[in-house]
């Protein structure tokens, strides 16, 4: 066993024909299908593993916002996503997509009795130490953010 890693995974609201998609939701299919997936653009996907230990933080100002709703571990990494799965990731008959280019099958899902509030956790967190805590959400946006091994457990205590 490697070095163990831990990230943030930031999920937004999304867009269909008929308005938008709340974060929640997505994340929910997401979960559920036991998938999640990135662009090599995506800030720090190059720094994950296998067995890296995820949590997931909806962005955004709806249901469960601002918060860290889940945690899961990656089972495998597919460096070009499978079209085929596709459908796991977003529900095909309703909601705006572009086709990831990194797949990740995800292992060891649970999805928290209660949200964790992201912001009041800010002033317990390294991560904030040297970064503006009144301006917290910069620090998370886009991608996956690495975190250490403490931020990991007080977030999910």
């Amino acid at each position: 066993m490697g070095i163990e890693r831990f990230f943030i995974a930031t999920v937004s609201d999304g867009e269909s024909e008929s308005g938008p998609v709340k974060a929640i939701d997505i994340l929910n299919y997401r979960l559920s299908n036991s998938i999640w997936a990135s662009y090599h653009r995506s800030k720090g996907f190059k720094r994950l593993k296998v067995d890296s230990k995820l949590l997931f933080y909806v962005g955004g100002k709806g249901e469960n916002s601002q918060s860290i709703i889940a945690k899961a571990s990656i089972e495998k990494i597919i460096n070009k996503f499978n079209r085929s799965d596709l459908g796991r990731l977003v529900d095909l008959k309703s909601w705006f997509y572009d086709y990831p280019e990194i797949q990740f099958e995800l292992k060891n899902i649970k999805i928290f009795d209660e949200p964790i509030d992201f912001k009041l956790n800010v002033p317990f967190l390294e991560i904030y130490k040297s970064k503006d805590q009144e301006r917290w959400w910069l620090a998370i946006q886009g991608g996956f953010i690495e975190i250490s091994k403490n931020d990991y457990i007080q977030l999910t205590k």
